[in-house]
């Protein structure tokens, strides 16, 4: 079984509060409350996917198995809040995350119509604390998507100026097609693998008004005990989900 996350479905770009509030429930049952504003985000995505495996009939993963450290803040580094929280998910709970008083689960309970177990939050925490690498690799894909418009922007410009329309449309149609994502996957595989051949979607080349703004096709894929398997492309994965496979 693997889950696989699409950086186009994550949160990357809209780290709330507002949209950490669907989690707020779970937080406060789980007395996580110290968990940083962008695992709150994250285990809002990762959650419902965690939870898939549950209808495709996968044994529960046993506690010890996840979460041996805290998981990254923003910058990717260790916190020392978050080292107090609950987020030390071990196969001794109560030595390490602090158990919420009746009161205070009985209040985070209302409006959970399913409440996750402590084993689903805590796997979902484990594939949080792995994500900054794929927000990483989705701001570098932005970022370069940017740069490859604005470059081509740049020589649509230079061609029209000056000559025909069928001039213009020959320049433009001889400028390479390379996404962002073509561009990164080789430099990411380039960089881990040297000699390996990258596996590159093709582009329709009857796409030409929409071509540059194809969604985004970088994912990250993981076991079913939450170790990363590595970054690429979706359509390879299989998908944003849970994958019985």
């Amino acid at each position: 079984m693997t889950f696989v996350f699409e950086s186009r479905l994550l949160p990357f770009s809209n780290i709330s509060e507002a949209y950490a509030a669907r989690v707020q429930p779970i937080v406060a049952h789980y007395a996580l409350e110290d968990l940083p504003l962008w695992d709150r985000c994250m285990l809002a995505a990762v959650l419902p996917v965690v939870q898939q495996r549950h209808s495709v009939g996968t044994p529960a993963v046993p506690p010890s198995t996840v979460l041996s450290s805290p998981p990254l803040g923003l910058d990717g580094s260790d916190n020392a809040d978050t080292a107090t929280a609950a987020v030390v998910l071990t196969s001794s709970p109560p030595a390490t995350m602090r158990a919420a008083s009746n009161e205070e689960k009985a209040k985070a309970s209302q409006g959970m119509a399913d409440a996750p177990s402590f084993e689903d939050v805590a796997l979902s925490l484990t594939i949080v604390r792995a994500l900054d690498e794929l927000e990483a690799v989705f701001d570098s894909s932005m970022s370069t998507r940017a740069e490859l418009k604005r470059q081509e922007e740049e020589q649509q410009q230079q061609c029209v100026s000056g000559v025909s329309a069928a001039e213009a449309t020959c320049c433009a149609k001889a400028q390479p097609k390379r996404t962002s994502e073509e561009i990164l996957m080789e430099q990411l595989l380039q960089e881990r693998f040297y000699d390996s051949t990258p596996y590159l979607p093709e582009s329709s080349g009857d796409d030409d008004e929409t071509g540059g703004e194809a969604e985004l096709d970088v994912a990250m894929c993981f076991s079913f005990e939450g170790e990363s398997l590595g970054i690429g492309s979706a359509n390879v994965f299989g998908g944003h989900g849970c994958h019985p496979y």
